[in-house]
């Protein structure tokens, strides 16, 4: 609206930015003018444009304008013949206002930038929160914490045996409510059902199948299991089972989900 009672009888020069297709004569092309500027498409040159004074009108391009035109209810049925609701453009004829253009640009623009600044800024922090705060980040940090109590060195790497046990207490970790102690769900035991804790000279033979399946693991030819596949393996386990601080999920779902862990695994 500002920018219609300023600048609507600002008369149009040749091959200028400010013409038919961009200017302030209505509402409507006021707005998309400015839609337009806030993509820094050639702002600066209408600005330039409706900065241009009475000499230079009459000086260089040979056009008359006046300082202000006097437009009432009375005179404006003459001025618009073709009945749109605007001054026909022949009898547009004001000059620029230099003050005034250099301000009003500059001041939409800095605004403008400032606002879409901080739009861009406040996506960025959303984005950040929303990560540091996400199941999946809470997840790989506590298993970090475990992890450290079982490779102390930060050799990255542990035998097979510990790598079990470091998964299973932070499976158990995870699976836990902190105030009352008790577990979220029943999580997969690694032991086969049928082994009753006694001791044996091949305890990998006593594995559960379903649990092995679920981790996936890769063990180097030492018997050792690195630290970034047992962080896959809990990742594995947690979508399995439904994530953690959850419900948990049926057999019958756990299933499904290790068939598209597999599924996925083999396309890769």
């Amino acid at each position: 609206i500002l920018g219609v009672n300023l600048f609507a009888e600002v008369a149009f020069l040749p091959d200028a930015s400010y013409n038919e297709n961009a200017n302030f004569r209505s509402l409507g092309k006021a707005f998309s003018l400015l839609i337009r500027s806030v993509t820094g498409e050639g702002w600066n040159a209408i600005m330039h444009d409706l900065s241009k004074d009475k000499f230079y009108y009459e000086s260089y391009v040979d056009i008359h304008c006046v300082d202000s035109m006097d437009i009432t209810a009375a005179t404006f049925h003459n001025l618009d013949r073709d009945r749109d609701g605007v001054v026909d453009s022949e009898f547009v004829n004001g000059c620029g206002k230099q003050g005034w253009a250099f301000a009003y640009f500059i001041t939409y623009t800095l605004i403008v930038t400032f606002v879409i600044l901080n739009l861009f800024i406040a996506v960025i922090f959303e984005g950040f929160e929303e990560s540091s705060s996400s199941e999946t980040a809470d997840l790989l940090h506590r298993v970090l914490e475990v992890w450290r109590r079982y490779d102390p060195d930060n050799t990255m790497i542990l035998p097979l045996d510990r790598a079990l046990d470091c998964i299973d207490r932070a499976v158990h970790e995870l699976t836990t409510h902190p105030s009352c102690g008790e577990s979220y769900f029943q999580p997969l035991s690694r032991w086969d059902s049928a082994y009753l804790g006694l001791p044996f000279d091949m305890p990998a033979a006593l594995y559960s199948l379903q649990y092995m399946r679920v981790l996936n693991l890769s063990v180097t030819s030492f018997n050792e299991v690195r630290f970034i596949v047992v962080m896959k393996a809990i990742v594995r386990w947690s979508i399995c089972c439904g994530g953690i601080n959850g419900p948990g999920l049926p057999p019958c779902e756990r299933v499904e989900r290790l068939c598209a862990l597999e599924e996925l695994d083999g396309r890769m």
